[in-house]
């Protein structure tokens, strides 16, 4: 969740510069504070914080757009949860395969816990929201 707090945090910092040029430019760019909005919106989506993502404004202005990170900042900070995620949530939450969290994990892409062998002799990998969004951060560039 830090990841997320400190993504938040830096899109704040960017809705504040945007709205300090904004009479400077000969035409303000009407996309930008809906699109700060919706890659928030995508990666609370993909943390499960679903508080966030149903307060996602639709017709987002500058002071909307602050008004949502912060309130984005402030469900984080509430949640403060640390509960593990199977590899079958983390594979909903990203839509992809089981066995492709599964190969992240074997080839150390994606920090998990082996917390217990499962009824087969399996291990049952467990993945902390902090690791995923730490994945998630520096992936976003190899998509």
């Amino acid at each position: 969740m830090r990841a997320f707090q400190a993504f938040c945090r830096k899109q704040l910092r960017y809705v504040d510069e945007l709205d300090a040029c904004w009479l400077e430019w000969p035409e303000p760019p009407i996309d930008e504070p809906r699109y700060v909005v919706e890659q928030t919106r995508d990666r609370a989506a993909r943390l499960g914080l679903v508080d966030v993502v149903e307060r996602a404004p639709h017709d987002a202005g500058l002071d909307a757009a602050r008004v949502y990170l912060a309130a984005a900042l402030a469900a984080c900070k509430q949640s403060g949860r640390n509960d593990l995620l199977t590899v079958t949530e983390v594979a909903g939450r990203l839509k992809v395969n089981r066995d492709k969290i599964l190969g992240w994990i074997n080839y150390g892409r994606l920090k998990a816990k082996n917390t217990a062998k499962g009824a087969l002799g399996r291990p049952r990998w467990r993945i902390k929201p902090d690791d995923l969004e730490d994945f998630l951060a520096g992936r976003a560039g190899r998509v």
